[in-house]
């Protein structure tokens, strides 16, 4: 893929990798072994190592944890999909008419863990599940880190108080040695939470405005060279909270914060 956007008129053959969730932590795996192209990335609401998404604190987060192996269950072909349940279809790639590679992608998928189980039969940080190495099948971001930082690929941490793991940019940005912001804002995991109602909450708006811009900020300066001042800024911008739609931005270079003033 890397390749061919390389090889477009477009293309002035510099590639920034971006998404949320799942697509977060592959752009991270991503600048473990990089194309040369790739130059910056900017993930959200991403992991850092599998027991902090497990077991945050020691505490298994069972309801989470069963509800994301259902839809990656389904996803995978493991578990049957409940009639009314939304769950994103994959399209089918472009030239795969006998869906030859169709099958050997759902035949890889079937050996994918049941992510409740394996989380609620390790008990403890040291448990295989938990500290994979680089060379090892087992997707732990957290032991990928010394081979993220021989290449130093700059990254744009973007994550919410309201996400089930606010912690985890704060690890990253302490253990990368490449360029790295953070944002934390007011907001959960999806940025298309709503309402009962199916009203978008005001600060999902106000993150997709923010992040919209910040995105197009961070590649410009990585993939374009243009100077807009995004490095002379703050590393941190940290959202203080009073409720969903009142809340205040302190910017600092250091966390935890020692000046208490701010």
């Amino acid at each position: 893929v890397a390749e061919w956007i390389g090889a477009q008129d477009w293309s002035n053959g510099k590639l920034g990798l971006m998404g949320n969730s799942y697509r977060a932590n592959a752009s991270l795996m991503a600048i473990t072994n990089p194309h040369p192209s790739v130059k910056a990335i900017f993930p959200s609401m991403m992991d850092f190592d599998n027991y902090l998404t497990a077991r945050p604190g020691g505490v298994l987060l069972t309801g989470a944890l069963a509800s994301w192996n259902q839809v990656t269950g389904i996803l995978d072909g493991r578990l049957e999909r409940p009639e009314g349940l939304p769950i994103p279809t994959i399209p089918p790639v472009d030239g795969d008419g006998d869906k030859t590679l169709f099958a050997q992608a759902v035949a890889q998928h079937t050996e994918n863990v049941d992510v409740l189980e394996t989380s609620m039969a390790a008990l403890y940080r040291d448990d295989h599940c938990y500290t994979a190495e680089p060379q090892e099948k087992q997707n732990v971001l957290a032991a990928l880190i010394p081979l993220m930082n021989k290449k130093r690929v700059p990254v744009y941490l973007w994550s919410g108080w309201q996400d089930l793991w606010p912690k985890q940019p704060f690890l990253w940005a302490a253990n990368l040695e490449a360029p790295t912001k953070i944002a934390i804002g007011p907001w959960s995991h999806d940025p298309d939470e709503r309402t009962a109602e199916r009203v978008q909450q005001p600060n999902e708006r106000e993150r997709v405005r923010l992040q919209t811009i910040e995105i197009v900020r961070w590649f410009d300066y990585w993939l374009k060279d243009i100077n807009n001042g995004i490095m002379d800024e703050p590393a941190h911008a940290v959202a203080v909270m009073n409720n969903d739609s009142q809340w205040g931005w302190i910017y600092t270079n250091e966390w935890p914060i020692r000046d208490n003033s701010q």
